[in-house]
């Protein structure tokens, strides 16, 4: 008795997902212009509520 091969399709892929953090890194390296500064905080004021966020610094915070 012959038996048939039979590949089975692969699953399509899941479409991506949000990303569920944002992450800053090294901030304070570099002084910022005023608008930048402005730009951060409209970023991270827009997504702190939906996720995760973290920001790094090698600098001591009195230092920012």
């Amino acid at each position: 008795m012959r038996t048939a091969l039979t590949t089975a399709s692969p699953a399509p892929s899941p479409e991506p997902s949000a990303p569920t953090s944002s992450v800053i890194d090294d901030i304070g390296l570099l002084p910022v212009a005023t608008d930048a500064a402005e730009g951060l905080y409209r970023v991270l004021d827009a997504t702190y509520a939906k996720r995760s966020v973290a920001i790094s610094s090698s600098h001591h915070p009195g230092r920012l």
